[in-house]
């Protein structure tokens, strides 16, 4: 049965359409959830179904009835009755205390005032609150709600929710997605050391290597599962600031299968996965992955020299319109290696065309920045001993002077020592002429 029916609606502001012929039905104990970028209109939508705006065109129906031939005093009448809003603030009413604010709804609807001291107590216990200043129901109240819950059955709630989510709107898991980033933190935190609380193990927030490039703040590493339908999260685990990404793949590949009951979903990481113990891992539970391959591979290297004297076979994977007017298409092609890893999967090259160009651009910028380096720096008569950069002596700068485009090592403290010196010895022979 049809208890909510939306058709065509469209709301206006500023000049522009917000929302515009949205159209759905909700039918009893059936769960919906509006899913969009943000200024898509998602919350003016439940503004216009919950009847607390009319929309300017276009019927909205709760019960069959229309809410705009109910008038604004009947639309109130309906709300008290049928509708319950959660809005993103917390709305409370400063001169109530925090009972009278949980009470209030249940007044304003003329219900039973022994259901609503009831649904008092139960809220408020929930939250550790008596007859509290409304005051008191602040981020702080429900932070020490969720320290509490540090002590429950959390993996246990977790499970159950992810599962009803996957099975209530159909999540597709066949492709999940892993990441993880550190979470810096200001302060010392002593005592979050890693000891076990309750039992349970904890998190060392400490010194490691900080991919927010902030090495002298302590941190946590946030390691995230997403499913590629919608990104929802599917398992997600703290681990101590120092810990590095590669040994993380495998617990979070075992839980992800605890999880769904099965392995045969694609596991999708960067390239922290290619080590053999993880891969290995993978393969050997029936599981799928695909992952980037690191430069410090042998493979890698085995491929750019064959390259050299070898033409890939690319083949168009993926094209991807510009994101500008005039700008050209991001093409991805393909080609499989002619010999797998030294684990033994199989390799596939990608080339990009976005990336080429953008190579291209770099080689040119520095071909122009050498030509403007060497004159200035053989201008440069040096002492005897004198110390040169160590880029050079590095041998960083790089340039080809045959024209043909390609990047060749050069010498260039070894080139610029002898350039100076033999121009300095010309300046020489003429002062003392």
């Amino acid at each position: 049965m049809t208890i909510l029916a939306a058709e065509g609606l469209v709301a206006r502001r500023g000049g522009r359409n917000v929302v515009e012929g949205v159209s759905l039905e909700v039918a009893g104990g059936e769960v919906v959830g509006l899913v969009g970028p943000s200024g898509s209109g998602k919350s003016t939508t439940l503004l216009l179904l919950a009847g607390l705006e009319p929309p300017d065109a276009g019927v909205v129906r709760l019960d069959g009835e229309d809410l705009a031939g109910l008038g604004e005093a009947g639309r109130q009448a309906l709300r008290r009755q049928r509708v319950a809003l959660v809005f993103q603030g917390y709305g409370l009413l400063s001169l109530l205390t925090a009972r009278e604010n949980v009470e209030l709804p249940f007044r304003v609807a003329r219900r039973d005032p022994a259901a609503a001291a009831e649904a008092a107590t139960r809220w408020l216990g929930l939250l550790g609150l008596a007859d509290a200043d409304a005051a008191w129901l602040n981020d702080d109240r429900v932070g020490r709600a969720l320290e509490k819950l540090f002590h429950a059955d959390r993996a246990s709630l977790l499970t159950e929710l992810i599962v009803g989510v996957v099975a209530e709107f159909g999540i597709d898991t066949s492709e999940l997605h892993n990441d993880s980033t550190s979470v810096s933190v200001h302060g010392a935190y002593r005592g979050a050391d890693g000891t076990p609380r309750g039992g349970k193990p904890t998190t060392a927030i400490t010194f490691g290597h900080s991919k927010d490039h902030r090495p002298d703040l302590k941190q946590l590493v946030w390691i995230l599962t997403v499913c590629a339908d919608g990104a929802v999260p599917m398992a997600y685990r703290l681990a101590d600031g120092n810990t590095s990404d590669d040994p993380t793949h495998l617990p979070t590949w075992d839980h992800l299968v605890a999880l769904l009951g099965r392995a045969d979903f694609l596991y999708v990481a960067d390239s922290k996965l290619a080590c053999g113990t993880a891969m290995r891992h993978i393969d050997a539970g029936g599981g799928r992955f695909v992952t980037v391959l690191p430069r410090t591979r042998a493979e890698d290297k085995w491929f750019r020299d064959w390259a050299q004297t070898n033409q890939p076979q690319w083949t168009e994977a993926v094209r991807i319109p510009g994101t500008r007017a005039g700008e050209p298409d991001n093409v991805y092609r393909t080609f499989p290696a002619p010999l797998p890893s030294a684990e033994g999967y199989r390799i596939i090259w990608v080339h990009s065309s976005a990336k080429a160009a953008r190579d291209a651009a770099a080689r040119l910028a520095d071909r122009d920045r050498m030509r403007l380096i060497l004159p200035r720096q053989c201008r440069r008569q040096p002492s005897r001993g004198r110390r040169y950069p160590s880029h050079w002596r590095r041998g960083r700068l790089r340039h080809d002077h045959s024209g043909r485009g390609r990047l060749r090592p050069l010498r260039c403290w070894s080139v610029l020592q002898h350039r100076c010196r033999r121009r300095s010895d010309r300046e020489r022979r003429r002062g003392s002429g």
